[in-house]
Order: C-alpha cells, then sequence, then structure tokens
C-alpha cells in the first residue's frame, strides 16, 4: 500500500487523509510486517513519500503524527529492492536515487527507505537485509531542499494548523543558509551551547491562505525545524538578496503566464556551477564560452497546475534567465555542488 499527498489539495481533505491513514496503520500495524508499499517502479527520490512514512511510524508506535519528529536524511544509491532484501525476493538490476530517511519518536530512532513514490519501515521488516545502498554520483545528488521544501508544507497544512485557518499553502522561498547541526539557526529553550560544525541547509518560507507566511529551518543533517511553532530563539535571517531575487523571478513568470504572482509556488532552488558562459541556456547560432561559471543557481517554480518552469541564473550579478520560454534554445543541466 502506498499513501500519497497530493500537492495543494485542501487542508481539510488532506487532513481527514491523514488521519485516515494513520487510523488505518494504526489498526494493522503488526511485528513482521511486509513493506507497507509495492516494488518501486520509478527510481528517483520522492517528495511526498517522506511524509507518508512519518504518518506511517505514527500510526504503527500509536502516537500523534507531530509527535514524529525527522532527524536526518542520506541519499543512497539502490536496485529495485530499495535496500530491503528479503529471502526469495528477485530485485530488478537498476540503479536509481534513494533517501534513508532517521525518524525519532518515545526516544528512540526508525529508519525509512524512501524511493520514489514508496516508503519501506525497515524496522517493522522481520527477515530482511538492510542495506545503506552505494554513493550517489553528482548528477544524482538529491535535492534535499526541494525534499524537505515540500515535506515542511504538507506538514504546516495537514498537522500545524487547523483546516478552519488555513486551506492551502504554497512554497515562496528556499533559501540556502549553513547552520549549526545543533542549532540551524534556532536555540531551542533550555540549550546552552550549539555546536560550531557548519551544514548545508535552507530556510524554506511558506505562504499560507490565512495571510500568514511560516518559517522553517531544514537540512539533511538535522531535519526540519519548525520555527513557528518551537519554544526559542531564532538566530539567523535568511539573505534578503535571495529573497528579492526570488520574488523577481516569481513575478517574472506570473506576468508571462497572465497569473498573480501569489498564485506560483518555488519548487527547488539549488546553487550550482554552469558549464558554460551561456549558463546553460544554449541557441541556435550564439557561441558561449566554455569555461565553468561558478555562482550560478537553477530555480524551479510551477503554476496552479502543476506544471514546472526553469530560470537559470547567477547569485553574483545577480540576473536571471527564463529558460523555459526561450524558443529553440537547447538547455543543458548545471553541475550540483556538494
Amino acid at each position: 500500500m502506498s499513501i500519497r499527498s497530493p500537492r495543494g489539495a485542501p487542508a481539510v481533505c488532506l487532513a481527514l487523509a491523514a488521519l485516515a491513514a494513520v487510523f488505518f496503520l494504526a489498526c494493522s500495524a503488526k511485528d513482521g510486517d511486509t513493506p507497507v508499499t509495492a516494488t518501486p517502479t520509478a527510481p528517483v527520490a520522492g517528495e511526498s513519500a517522506l511524509f507518508a512514512a512519518r504518518l506511517d511510524l505514527a500510526g504503527r508506535l500509536r502516537i500523534a503524527p507531530v509527535d514524529v519528529q525527522l532527524r536526518q536524511l542520506r541519499g543512497a544509491g539502490w536496485d529495485s529492492c530499495a535496500g530491503v532484501g528479503l529471502p526469495g525476493k528477485a530485485c530488478r538490476e537498476l540503479f536509481g536515487a534513494g533517501i534513508i530517511a532517521s525518524f525519532r519518536a518515545e526516544g528512540k530512532g526508525y529508519r525509512y527507505h524512501i524511493f520514489g513514490n514508496d516508503f519501506y519501515a525497515t524496522d517493522f521488516i522481520k527477515g530482511a537485509t538492510i542495506s545503506d545502498g552505494s554513493p550517489l554520483p553528482n548528477q544524482m545528488r538529491i535535492d534535499f531542499g526541494a525534499v524537505l521544501a515540500e515535506y515542511s508544507r504538507l506538514e504546516l497544512v495537514q498537522l500545524r494548523l487547523s483546516p478552519a485557518r488555513i486551506v492551502t499553502a504554497r512554497i515562496t522561498n528556499i533559501v540556502p543558509a549553513g547552520f549549526s547541526s545543533s542549532c540551524p539557526g534556532f536555540i531551542p529553550r533550555g540549550v546552552d551551547a550549539c555546536t560550531t560544525d557548519l551544514v548545508p541547509g535552507d530556510v524554506i518560507l511558506i505562504a499560507g491562505s490565512d495571510g500568514r507566511t511560516y518559517r522553517y529551518h531544514v537540512g539533511a543533517a538535522f531535519g526540519v525545524v519548525a520555527t513557528d511553532f518551537e519554544f526559542g530563539k531564532i538566530t539567523m535571517e535568511p539573505d534578503p538578496r535571495a529573497i528579492e531575487l526570488q520574488g523577481k523571478m516569481r513575478f517574472d513568470l506570473a506576468r508571462r503566464l497572465g497569473l498573480r504572482d501569489d498564485e506560483i509556488a518555488l519548487k527547488s532552488y539549488r546553487e550550482v556551477t554552469w558549464p558554460d558562459g551561456c549558463l546553460g541556456v544554449s541557441k541556435p547560432g550564439v557561441m558561449c564560452t566554455q569555461a565553468l561559471v561558478p555562482g550560478g543557481f537553477l530555480a524551479i517554480y510551477t503554476d496552479p497546475a502543476g506544471k514546472d518552469y526553469r530560470y537559470h541564473g547567477l547569485i553574483t550579478e545577480p540576473r536571471f534567465i527564463a529558460a523555459s520560454f526561450e524558443r529553440g534554445a537547447t538547455l543543458t543541466d548545471p553541475i550540483f555542488g556538494d
């Protein structure tokens, strides 16, 4: 069985679906369960499947989903069995990008494998050989900012706010930042000292239909911190230049599509290196310098129907190209950083 959370669905329906899923899983989960999903058909990392795994764990433990905390993510390369080997089960020889998700609930850690739109509760599968998989090549690295932004949006709509207050929510900003892994831009109440390490993450801003903007700090090394719903102190602010730039691209796309800018959502924003001076947008008859161009970004926006639009650009200048609207151009993917 696979649980999916449709993008943009009204919060009333999402909340009811979440509660129904948790109730069903709580009543049906037993020791020795086989994976709760079928064999994945697409070797890519899903977004809402990560949130569905959280609901699954809450159902198995018979606790509220808000009491399950996502603590860490890491990428893994697997065959079709997604790192869950069962006696007598054959695995297709393919290589796809997946996610190992670490949750914490009731003082214990739990591990899930996410592969496409499917998830595997590895701690509840008896007799399985669990594999960490293989390292992912550079071009297959997971966009954790996008995955965690969507996870945060679903959490906000389904768990944090009542349907009477909010019906929909859209991601407006994904701003890369460096955080302490123990205090990711937010010092919880009662914490006296934070680690001095620096790990990558993002500040996520989400606009609710109640007129408010909600904020999350997210990162693969520390999970998700819902700063508006935690007790503590915010210690950093997102780069205002990135906020301004992302707002300009959102406005540009809305103008091109004849929409309001509050109908446009940001799906992904990644800092990248472009392979040429044309920033990955090559037009017939136009010569591009072949030197690598660092300090770039790739942004993907979506319209109300869920269609994606690419924007290529440079953070340092800043400037952008509405790549999806460049007729006759060949679009080249960038080189993704660590």
